[in-house]
């Protein structure tokens, strides 16, 4: 004797989790944030959001069908990330590099680079 479902929504619930996982709001709270800073990072890194625009909370939150808050979580994560700055009050920036910053960079990255190459041999 096979064991079936006694009912037909035992089957569906289990095919509605993928298309929850895609919308933010339906993600745990713990994840929200993490999902809305992923979705913000590729905007920044597609250059949808260019440096220096101003990020602001209320359209994203609207646009992505989620509270104020988990975009500003999002943000926190982004500017421990050095993704954007976060200014007065609640407004947030696309990081801007100056021509400089850019170098220090590649200076920094060189040495590293350097050491791990002589620590690996």
């Amino acid at each position: 004797m096979s064991q079936e479902p006694e009912n037909s929504e035992a089957v569906t619930a289990g095919q509605g989790v993928e298309s929850k996982l895609r919308d933010p709001a339906a993600v745990p709270r713990g994840l929200l944030k993490e999902n809305l800073a992923v979705q913000l990072r590729e905007e920044i890194l597609g250059g949808r959001l260019v440096p220096g625009e101003k990020i602001i909370e209320g359209r994203w939150a609207r646009q992505l069908g989620v509270a104020q808050v988990s975009i500003r979580e999002a943000l926190n994560i982004l500017a421990a990330e050095g993704f954007v700055t976060k200014g007065h009050g609640r407004s947030a920036r696309v990081l801007r590099l100056r021509d400089s910053d850019i170098i220090h960079i590649y200076q920094v990255r060189g040495a590293l680079e350097g050491l791990a190459a002589r620590i690996t041999i």
